[in-house]
């Protein structure tokens, strides 16, 4: 009787990622450029909420911004 090996989930994985389509790799930054945004303005948000509440004496946002690495 013959013993066949079957590759399992991650035995596609490599051809999966050599074969993005730049359409995808397009999809994927976008999608990622949008987090970035959410969270910035999510961030600035909370800060000028927080800013409110101590009557506005606050320095600038020096906090996240989209596109820059974390500090």
């Amino acid at each position: 009787m013959e013993r066949r090996h079957h590759a399992g989930a991650r035995g596609g994985e490599g051809v999966d990622l050599a074969t993005t389509s730049p359409r995808e790799r397009d999809e994927k930054y976008v999608r990622q450029q949008r987090k970035q945004a959410e969270r910035e303005e999510r961030e600035r948000r909370d800060y000028e909420r927080a800013c409110r509440k101590q009557h506005g004496d606050c320095p600038p946002y020096n906090g996240y911004v989209a596109g820059q690495r974390d500090r």
